[in-house]
């Protein structure tokens, strides 16, 4: 058996596209950037999951303690000014806390 493979680079939205119409058989992407979970036009197969990070200075408490729980850092980052609107510190702050439960 032989299998024919093609790469096709394409955004987001034109890889779905493409797939909707039939014109590629899979399509990966960001989470992020899939459709939604219950788009009857598509199953979504994780393929790994992408731990998220938090950067400390080494006395701070929540660096001693080895873990920092998604909720107590979401609590904390409520807590610190904002960043400049549409400046990329806006962009980093809100991708930190969404999967934390918490907004802008």
């Amino acid at each position: 058996m032989r299998v024919r493979v093609r790469v096709r680079e394409a955004e987001a939205q034109e890889a779905y596209e493409l797939l909707a119409d039939g014109a590629v058989d899979l399509a990966l992407s960001l989470a992020a950037q899939a459709p939604s979970a219950v788009d009857p036009r598509f199953t979504r197969v994780p393929l790994l999951a992408d731990p998220l990070d938090v950067a400390l200075p080494r006395d701070h408490p929540l660096a001693r303690a080895g873990r920092a729980p998604a909720g107590v850092v979401a609590e904390r980052a409520r807590g610190s000014p904002p960043a400049s609107p549409g400046g990329v510190g806006g962009h980093a702050r809100g991708a930190a806390l969404r999967p934390c439960g918490g907004g802008l």
